[in-house]
């Protein structure tokens, strides 16, 4: 899966959720910017981490 359309699942998967469960959906995408990129730069090495 690319960088940007796994950034398009995540704006549009977690918005919904984001209205009711405010505190939560910000620790999920914390949580999951932190894994992403971690196994981003595991993946891709030569890459800068953030692009």
């Amino acid at each position: 899966m690319s960088l940007s359309s796994w950034r398009a699942a995540k704006r549009t998967g977690w918005q919904k959720s984001a209205r009711s469960h405010s505190s939560v959906s910000r620790t999920l995408r914390m949580v999951a910017d932190v894994f992403f990129y971690a196994l981003k730069s595991v993946l891709y090495p030569l890459q800068p981490l953030y692009d």
